[in-house]
């Protein structure tokens, strides 16, 4: 395989029948890096960090996005049925965003924290909009 680095890494430019996508560099075999504890070590996930996870991108990612497509409704400044359209379609942005967001966080609170806190400061942008217009 022919290879080419790029910041360190290899990158394959061709691969031949046979060769396999193996990318071990010799740094990675380091036993001082290795260590438990050391700044590349792996940390051991319980499976609870998941499902808290999980549930804080689908149900969190859920209310987060629904509370910021109505916030972005009501701040539009186009006309009800475009607004409404137009941040139907942008909602699918956020909720991916959220998904990101809950599986990047450094840990579960920071996750559910991050989404419960843009649901709540977004439902609270839109909430005295949303009832001066329906009155």
């Amino acid at each position: 395989m022919s290879k080419m680095r790029h910041r360190g890494l290899p990158v394959p430019l061709l691969l031949h029948p046979g060769e396999s996508l193996t990318y071990l560099e010799p740094s990675t075999h380091n036993p001082r890096k290795a260590q438990v504890g050391g700044r590349n070590s792996l940390k051991k996930i319980s499976w609870h960090d998941v499902a808290s996870r999980v549930v804080a991108a689908s149900v969190g990612g859920y209310a987060m996005t629904y509370a910021v497509t109505i916030c972005v409704t009501v701040l539009l400044p186009l006309s009800r049925t475009e607004a409404v359209l137009s941040a139907a379609m942008m909602s699918f942005l956020f909720y991916v965003g959220a998904i990101i967001w809950a599986f990047a966080a450094a840990t579960p609170m920071r996750a559910w924290l991050g989404l419960l806190l843009s649901a709540g400061v977004s439902g609270l942008i839109a909430f005295p909009l949303v009832m001066a217009m329906s009155r």
